[in-house]
């Protein structure tokens, strides 16, 4: 089952592909029977994150000459939510600024390292970019923080802590 099973999520469409539920959907929150609910602030910041993941997508897609999807694994997280899932008490998924997720296609084998490069060496403005590898379930996370700093780092699987830049 997922959470959707166990809770009423509010839903509609941000853009051409993404939904709001896709940014408040949460397994913690489902099992718990927290509400993840977000304020009007934070609703600003998820659609304006839905929007960078929609030109994330078309850049990808357009790449790659083959439609990409992009699953988001983790999105808004309210306070309680994100303590459950041993959240930083500073992340930017409090505020709905950031989201973590996975690409594929129908057409190829589409791997997160390989994403996280493009985007690095695009022009797209953003606050972090995180490359978590494999041993840690390759995922991307992408903050749009009010910094805009344009950090990009490797989650490191052998140690506390991360690398600058993307390594793999």
């Amino acid at each position: 089952m997922t959470s959707l099973d166990y809770v009423s999520i509010p839903n509609r469409q941000l853009t051409e592909n993404f939904w709001l539920y896709e940014f408040l959907v949460s397994d913690n929150a489902a099992a718990l029977r927290l509400d993840n609910t977000p304020d009007a602030d934070q609703l600003a910041n998820i659609e304006r994150l839905a929007e960078k993941l929609q030109s994330i997508r078309s850049m990808l897609s357009f790449h790659f000459v083959n439609e990409v999807f992009i699953d988001i694994t983790s999105g808004f997280r309210s306070r309680a939510v994100n303590k459950a899932a041993g959240g930083s008490r500073t992340s930017d998924h409090l505020n709905g600024g950031s989201a973590d997720f996975q690409c594929r296609t129908k057409a190829m084998d589409l791997r997160e390292l390989h994403v996280a490069r493009l985007i690095d060496h695009s022009k797209m403005s953003f606050d972090q970019l995180i490359y978590y590898p494999p041993l840690l379930g390759e995922r991307l996370h992408l903050g749009m923080g009010d910094r805009m700093r344009r950090e990009v780092m490797t989650r490191s699987p052998h140690r506390d802590g991360y690398l600058r830049g993307i390594v793999g």
